[in-house]
């Protein structure tokens, strides 16, 4: 392998770390904001509705992505506290046809 290939391969790993590090922060952050009894959804969900159309697109994808993700879990990977969410993802993954990307215009 020629140093140059080398490089790359770590900088593409070291570009791989950050972002999932970056996705760890992120989804830290969400659980802090709603792990609070009187979380204001509505300024979350109003201050989303105000972001970038295409940013709105991205996020929804995300979103399926987890609904995907967990509608596939076993019934030993989930309890009373999430089930409800459990469900309501098989059902959303039911009528999405089990796509979780969306088109970007």
């Amino acid at each position: 392998m020629e140093d140059n290939e080398y490089s790359g391969d770590v900088e593409m790993a070291q570009r791989r770390m950050k972002r999932d590090e970056e996705a760890k922060d992120a989804v830290e952050k969400l659980t802090r904001f709603v792990n609070n009894f009187s979380v204001n959804e509505d300024a979350f969900v109003d201050a989303l509705m105000r972001e970038h159309r295409t940013l709105q697109q991205s996020t929804f994808g995300l979103f399926l992505r987890c609904c995907k993700r967990w509608s596939e879990l076993n019934e030993n990977q989930y309890d009373a506290r999430n089930e409800y969410t459990v469900q309501k993802s098989r059902e959303i993954m039911k009528v999405v046809d089990g796509f979780t990307r969306c088109p970007m215009i």
